[in-house]
């Protein structure tokens, strides 16, 4: 089926010493207030509109995407996307939910970090080595669905400076114990050493074995605390395993979070959770 073509009309025009601010809109998608619109115009010159199909640019949707065309003062001119402003306001004061509500319902993560909670387990309760990192814990206190997305934006820049610390300070060597009681040995070893050998087969058969009793730990995972309780009978398995994944306690807060808002909304809401159906189909 043919891509239909993205029309839009002239919706602001500013005079700047004989060239003209333009702002081009999609003729469906509607919603982008003025304010918005007189902001993007500030900042942008165009002189015309282009007619644009959608299937030229993939990553264009009709009725959603914008499209016009600059001219330079040196007559150049160059083909641009305008910002979606119209998805971005339409998540601000959508999916509200405060401190006090999130953290009775069992929030964590980016949804409790949203309301202006600095919680996260790898600055509260350190793990691993992210003692000996760098990194803030981003938050934002409106606790909306734009909010959300500020902190999982800022989130995966953070992670960016963790992955750069982590490469710079990676030593030389196996990436993993070279104690064979506790891991796989390496194959050329495992073919020419008997010991080797033996501890491989007893890793695979049995694996190590875990001492008698329980223990319960938990991690910070991009969706929230992710806790594992575990219960050992002293073999090389557990007896019992429980792992508590943040999505289901999450989506329990959605009901409150749509409170007074439309069926539209809802759509924004979900994907402001983000939850993973694994997690709560159990």
């Amino acid at each position: 089926m043919a891509a239909p073509a993205i029309t839009g009309r002239l919706v602001q025009r500013v005079g700047a010493k004989g060239m003209s601010d333009v702002v081009l809109v999609c003729g469906a998608s509607g919603g982008l207030g003025r304010r918005m619109l007189r902001e993007a115009a500030a900042r942008m010159t165009w002189t015309r509109l282009m007619p644009v199909q959608a299937k030229a640019i993939p990553y264009l949707r009709a009725g959603r995407d914008l499209m016009v065309q600059s001219r330079t003062g040196s007559g150049k001119t160059g083909a641009f996307v305008l910002p979606i402003l119209e998805r971005i306001d339409r998540t601000r004061d959508v999916g509200v939910i405060n401190a006090k509500d999130a953290l009775d319902l069992g929030l964590t993560g980016p949804n409790l970090r949203a309301c202006g909670l600095a919680w996260d387990l790898r600055k509260k309760f350190p793990y691993s080595s992210y003692n000996e990192f760098d990194f803030e814990v981003p938050t934002a206190v409106e606790g909306d669905c734009y909010a959300r997305y500020l902190v999982r934006v800022e989130e995966m820049r953070q992670s960016l400076s963790i992955i750069t610390q982590a490469a710079e300070r990676m030593p030389a060597g196996r990436y993993v114990t070279d104690d064979y009681r506790y891991v796989i040995p390496k194959r050329a070893d495992m073919l020419t050493d008997i010991e080797s050998l033996i501890h491989h087969f007893i890793n695979v058969t049995r694996g190590p074995k875990i001492p008698r009793g329980e223990a319960y730990a938990a991690c910070e995972i991009p969706r929230g605390e992710q806790g594992y309780y575990v219960v050992s009978d002293g073999l090389g398995y557990a007896y019992r395993m429980r792992i508590r994944s943040p999505g289901f306690a999450n989506v329990q807060a959605m009901p409150l979070m749509a409170v007074g808002e439309t069926i539209a909304d809802l759509i924004a809401i979900i994907g402001s959770v983000d939850y993973i159906l694994p997690d709560i189909d159990r």
